[in-house]
């Protein structure tokens, strides 16, 4: 009975599949099938198979996971339970009204420093400085709670593209990219020095891209722009950290995606349930946000969030920072 009800719904058969493809990228599998997934050339894209629309299976092991998991409980109840129907309300929700801008600076710290990143609890801020088309000199700010001022920083003594910067979640990595090479620095504790950049991490063959504007998200997700994608293909790319390395995913889609007529988009933040990616618009100017229900479902829909360059949220979504569009100093706004 239940074998006849698996061959009436092909769509569960078919959605099934590559929720367990989630386990190839993540070891979650048995041994056997990690075996497999690793018997493929290492330095190349998934196979077609592999890939879809939105995050990819390498995209966020515990959510993906949990998406598996609904996946095979539907086929052994002989029903199709659709992981992004009836998502609830994301952090970041569409429509929010926000505040007037305040400098993320007190007056006299960060003088001619731009904003890069900021931690999603705030505690850590990534600024450099650089002239217009040269390289970046990046350092960390650090403080104790998110109602303290930022006063000391670290710098990093090594020199990055200028739209090549990110910072992860905890404030410990630093990626950035030198003539579209991604490359990765980390210290051992916070207000420790950080290491001399290194690329032994990135397990993945660029295939002719070149990559820019790097974010750092939750579960180990790594995004990035793609400096001269075709048009009508993705404009940008997605990454995950894996066994220590970061392998990389399809490309990424959504119709707002897209590169065309020279349009060229920059991700900029990610939230933390990674339903809502920030990018920004080099050709208008604007910031734009993209929803989807869950990890690894499509971007569906989209908003512009105004003239804010390299907007990115907080954990909790109840303030985004950005750089000032004339002065590129870091600005912040509370969600009302």
């Amino acid at each position: 009975m239940r074998s006849a009800a698996r061959r009436a719904s092909p769509r569960a058969r078919s959605r099934g599949r590559p929720l367990r493809l989630l386990g190839f990228a993540f070891g979650l599998l048995a041994p056997a099938a990690a075996v497999v997934a690793c018997s493929g050339p290492l330095l190349t894209k998934p196979p077609p198979e592999a890939s879809s629309p939105g995050l990819t299976p390498l995209e966020a092991a515990a959510a993906d996971a949990r998406v598996a998991e609904v996946g095979d409980a539907a086929l052994e109840a002989d029903t199709f339970v659709d992981p992004c129907a009836d998502p609830g309300p994301p952090v970041c929700p569409p429509g929010a009204a926000w505040s007037e801008p305040l400098p993320l600076f007190a007056v006299g710290v960060g003088a001619g420093e731009a904003f890069g990143a900021l931690s999603h609890d705030e505690l850590h801020l990534l600024t450099f400085t650089a002239a217009d088309g040269g390289a970046a000199a990046p350092r960390v700010w650090d403080r104790a709670t998110a109602s303290e001022p930022f006063a000391l920083s670290t710098p990093l003594g090594f020199l990055y593209d200028a739209d090549g910067l990110g910072l992860s979640p905890d404030g410990l990595r630093v990626i950035g990219t030198v003539s579209g090479f991604p490359r990765l620095q980390i210290r051992g504790a916070v207000g420790a020095a950080f290491a001399a950049p290194t690329t032994a991490e990135f397990r993945f063959d660029l295939e002719g891209d070149r990559l820019r504007a790097p974010v750092l998200g939750t579960a180990g997700t790594l995004w990035f722009g793609r400096v001269a994608p075709g048009v009508g293909t993705p404009a940008l790319a997605l990454m995950a950290l894996a066994g220590g390395f970061y392998e990389r995913g399809p490309l990424v889609e959504g119709t707002d995606l897209q590169a065309r007529d020279g349009r060229t988009l920059a991700p900029t933040g990610v939230s933390g349930d990674l339903r809502v990616l920030f990018y920004y618009d080099e050709m208008v100017r604007l910031a734009r946000a993209a929803y989807r229900p869950a990890p690894g479902c499509p971007f569906t829909s989209f908003a512009d969030l105004g003239a804010r360059p390299s907007l990115q949220p907080n954990a909790a979504c109840t303030a985004l920072t950005y750089a000032d569009p004339v002065t590129r100093a870091p600005l912040r706004i509370t969600r009302k």
